[in-house]
């Protein structure tokens, strides 16, 4: 810490905490570790004359912070790398800290709350980084995950075996379906009997009849 207000060929001392009185040196106050201190100082010109004792309450924080940590608010099901949701969820923050943010390397932005929206499907990727109110920065936070906002298109269904008279009749009854896109699963495609219950996987009717 500077001390200014000095006069000429006046000298000067300081203490911490009400403690020892130390000589000043060099108009300057190094403080040897972090806490929270009282400091007070005080000068006397050439003729013997003390000045008003000057004080200040500072805290020395040398501490760098954690990395934040870093989540997609609503990942897939199947993959937790992969979402059609570009929120993430940004945790481990400390008390009044500020933090900033940048995807794919690019610039930093100003982090708002404890979450921020990512655009674009694709893969993407982003770091954070926080800094305490005594301005020491924390390492960076990465994540990488895909974007996929994009909705598939409807499957195609076929009958397996189909009547040579007409095309919608069958004697197996055994429903193909195709179009689906890789890693969908059965729970998400599921056909639906008319009016009834959406039922898993490779649909097969049970009774003769028309089906929907």
């Amino acid at each position: 810490m500077q001390v200014a207000g000095l006069e000429a060929g006046a000298s000067w001392r300081w203490r911490l905490n009400g403690g020892t009185w130390r000589e000043g040196l060099d108009r300057r106050i190094r403080l040897g570790r972090d806490g929270h201190f009282q400091l007070e100082v005080e000068q006397t010109d050439r003729a013997g004359n003390g000045s008003p004792l000057a004080s200040l309450a500072v805290q020395r924080d040398t501490r760098v912070p954690l990395a934040p940590t870093l989540r997609l608010a609503n990942p897939s099901a199947t993959d937790p790398t992969l979402t059609s949701d570009g929120t993430v969820l940004v945790g481990g923050l400390e008390r009044n800290a500020d933090w900033r943010w940048r995807p794919e390397g690019g610039s930093w932005r100003r982090g708002q709350g404890n979450r921020l929206q990512l655009r674009g499907d694709g893969l993407r990727s982003l770091e954070v980084e926080q800094s305490d109110g005594a301005g020491n920065s924390s390492p960076l936070a990465s994540l990488s995950f895909r974007l996929d906002t994009m909705a598939p298109a409807a499957p195609q269904l076929a009958l397996l075996e189909p009547s040579a008279a007409d095309p919608n009749h069958s004697r197996s009854g055994v429903i193909t379906v195709a179009g689906l896109e890789p890693g969908t699963g059965e729970h998400q495609a599921q056909p639906r009997r008319a009016g009834g219950r959406a039922v898993r996987g490779e649909h097969e009717p049970g009774a003769d009849g028309l089906h929907q």
